[in-house]
């Protein structure tokens, strides 16, 4: 994918009120130092009973922010 942020983790963090998005790169590297890209948020989709839909939209927060991500491997 040309012109997106090579990101190594991505974890989500659900909660009762709002959803957390953070992108870390150099997991993978042998430096091992970890670095942060960025967070995303969103309110959470708790009670519609479908967490992704937070989770997305926690993501396109983000790349609001950083740009593009590559998809997870």
């Amino acid at each position: 994918m040309t012109g997106s942020t090579r990101i190594d983790a991505l974890v989500a963090e659900i909660g009762s009120t709002t959803t957390v998005v953070s992108a870390f790169s150099g997991v993978r590297g042998n430096d091992g130092r970890p670095r942060l890209l960025g967070q995303g948020t969103s309110l959470t989709t708790v009670q519609e009973g479908d967490v992704t839909l937070g989770v997305t939209a926690a993501r396109r927060n983000l790349e609001s922010h950083v740009g593009p991500l590559e998809p997870l491997t």
